[in-house]
């Protein structure tokens, strides 16, 4: 039991990951993500990008914002804070298919889009 609590603890700290255990009794790895949440108002979209927990709700709570993004503008408004985004990316973030392309549309560097 002592060693389990350990690698708990280990886990969280290196990968910012959760192990929890199944009901068949298999461990799996909750991750961290970087993904789109959703503000304005109706028809007026306006996201951040947040870096949350893989299991909590696309609007709930979140670790940091790491930008955002305006589509109601033209063009498009996307900031970026490149720093976060990268640092999270080798923390083991994985960012959601949606981010990665607004990524690619910014012009952040290649190794981090190689790492989501």
């Amino acid at each position: 039991m002592e060693a389990y609590s350990i690698f708990l603890y280990a886990s969280r700290i290196t990968h910012h990951g959760f192990l929890y255990k199944s009901r068949g009794g298999i461990q799996k790895t909750m991750g961290v993500k970087i993904r789109l949440s959703r503000y304005g108002g109706k028809k007026k979209p306006f996201y951040r990008i947040v870096v949350t927990d893989s299991r909590s709700p696309r609007d709930g709570k979140f670790i940091e914002v790491v930008g955002t993004y305006d589509p109601g503008k033209n063009p498009v408004k996307v900031e970026l804070e490149n720093e976060k985004i990268v640092g999270w990316l080798n923390k083991g973030a994985l960012a959601t298919e949606t981010v990665k392309t607004l990524f690619k549309k910014a012009g952040l560097n290649a190794t981090a889009s190689r790492a989501a």
